[in-house]
């Protein structure tokens, strides 16, 4: 099967002044179409930062993320005929 979604090595920390507080450390994990996926945990325990790496809202300290991506659209021509074009995207974050 496919992969629409894989984490390699990826982590996350973030620094303030002298302290840094590391949320995602090596990270690896892949989803293959199809596959569902559950993301839950306690407050505070890296949830958000990895939903926000994962869709590339965010960049990885270290590691990265593939994420691939189907971009359908419809187009509407004279006479009621419409035009139906898909675009497929591979978008690689990282950071070395």
């Amino acid at each position: 099967m496919s992969k629409v979604l894989q984490c390699c090595q990826l982590s996350k920390s973030y620094k303030q002044g002298d302290i840094e507080t590391k949320v995602l450390n090596n990270l690896e994990l892949s989803v293959d179409k199809g596959e569902l996926l559950a993301v839950v945990g306690s407050s505070g325990c890296g949830k958000s930062t990895f939903l926000h790496l994962a869709g590339a809202l965010d960049t990885p300290s270290s590691g990265q993320v593939l994420l691939m991506i189907l971009i359908s659209t419809n187009y509407q021509i004279k006479n009621g005929l419409s035009l139906e074009t898909s675009i497929l995207a591979l978008f690689i974050n990282f950071t070395i």
